[in-house]
């Protein structure tokens, strides 16, 4: 894997992608990392995926995939809450002193264009040394409207602000952003043709389950945003009104490194419903489509999810949808023609459309096809494309290289 100082190209925009690396890792990592792909095809830019921490899940998993990265020479950075530690910058300003005039030195030296952060600690500590450099500033936020710094520092410091969804958008900006905001949904590459019978019959001998189990799945990481404890909730209830159903909860994804044990509190949850050996924890997949095509019908327990990126790939793979009626869910789904919406605090509102979409066939089949339908026309890398490079023209001195 080359690694190494980015090389940047005179004739070109380049462009940094910083990351934290180490075992920091999710799906907005993936959904940044198609953006790269599709911008160093387009043979106007040249995209540099950065890491602070060159070792660990994510860099492996850029080995795996082939994306060349370099490693960013800071290893001191802001960190949130607890785990701010006596060896790194405890705030701003330390931080503004000991690593920010090093950065925006490594931005100019580099001729870098725009920096383009992805998670919030890119945003904190990217957004000081990028405005103090010659470069333009992309804050690309995918996580809460209400988070801190998304209101306070995006509206001081970033050139242009994209959010995932109209609900991502800065609730409380410190100052209006209207002028440079934007919603670009994230990219979803057109999967290739999945034979759902015959991942779900590889999937059941997997898990050593008979045939004509149900399954319903939980995907992406175990946190508390996305509800795993209520995941289980669900199934549960599921299982109480209709217990002799074959019905299964599939649980793919791990719990990030330093986070509360989701993972537990499930497992204990579980055992206290009854339902253990309803719950089938799958860790973390790669490559996840075959399992999603393996399930019947996604449950979205998330509350204020963003944009969910699971929501949309089982879109694409045929796998019904039910979600919780909050967040960015509702500009996704169309209650009832998409998939369908429930009350987000009352595990047993899933039940009537798990068990519609189970026992119909007919209906499974037109919703399952009106939602294919609108992935493939709305949410697809080239939209997600048009919608960033709509946002770089913007951009005061980087957008002057991109007209024509």
């Amino acid at each position: 894997m080359p690694v190494g100082p980015p090389i940047s190209d005179p004739n070109k925009i380049n462009v940094l992608f910083p990351y934290v690396g180490g075992d920091d890792f999710g799906g907005s990592h993936i959904s940044s990392l198609k953006l790269v792909e599709m911008l160093n095809d387009s043979g106007t830019f040249n995209a540099i995926v950065g890491l602070h921490r060159p070792t660990g899940k994510f860099p492996d998993f850029l080995a795996d995939q082939g994306v060349p990265f370099t490693e960013l020479p800071f290893p001191d950075l802001i960190e949130p809450q607890a785990k701010t530690s006596k060896s790194k910058p405890r705030n701003v300003a330390d931080f503004t002193l000991k690593s920010a005039s090093k950065m925006r030195k490594y931005i100019n030296n580099n001729s870098i264009d725009i920096v383009h952060t992805n998670d919030g600690r890119m945003h904190l500590n990217w957004c000081i040394p990028t405005k103090l450099s010659r470069a333009e500033f992309v804050w690309h936020h995918r996580g809460d409207p209400t988070a801190k710094a998304t209101n306070l520092l995006a509206p001081l410091f970033a050139n242009e602000i994209i959010t995932v969804s109209q609900f991502a958008k800065p609730s409380r900006p410190i100052r209006n952003i209207d002028h440079k905001w934007s919603v670009v949904h994230s990219p979803f590459s057109i999967p290739e043709t999945v034979d759902r019978d015959a991942a779900k019959a590889a999937l059941l001998s997997e898990l050593g389950l008979p045939a004509g189990t149900r399954i319903l799945g939980y995907f992406g990481e175990l946190i508390e945003r996305k509800r795993p404890v209520y995941f289980v909730e669900i199934v549960a209830e599921y299982a109480k009104a209709y217990p002799d159903d074959p019905v299964v909860g599939i649980v793919a994804g791990a719990v990030p490194t330093g986070a509360r044990k989701l993972d537990q509190e499930m497992r204990a949850r579980a055992e206290e419903l009854g339902i253990s050996d309803k719950i089938i924890e799958l860790g973390f997949r790669s490559p996840i489509e075959p399992i999603m095509a393996a399930t019947d019908i996604l449950i979205v327990s998330a509350l204020n999810e963003p944009f969910g990126r699971t929501l949309c790939e089982s879109m694409h793979l045929g796998t019904a949808v039910v979600a919780t009626d909050h967040g960015g869910n509702p500009e996704a789904i169309t209650h009832g023609e998409t998939g369908y919406l429930v009350d987000p605090f009352k595990p047993e509102a899933f039940v009537e459309p798990i068990r519609k979409l189970l026992t119909n066939n007919a209906k499974f089949t037109r919703i399952t096809e009106a939602a294919r339908e609108r992935a493939l026309r709305e949410y697809t890398m080239e939209t997600h494309l048009n919608g960033v490079l709509a946002a770089y023209k913007r951009l005061p001195k980087a957008g002057k290289k991109l007209q024509p």
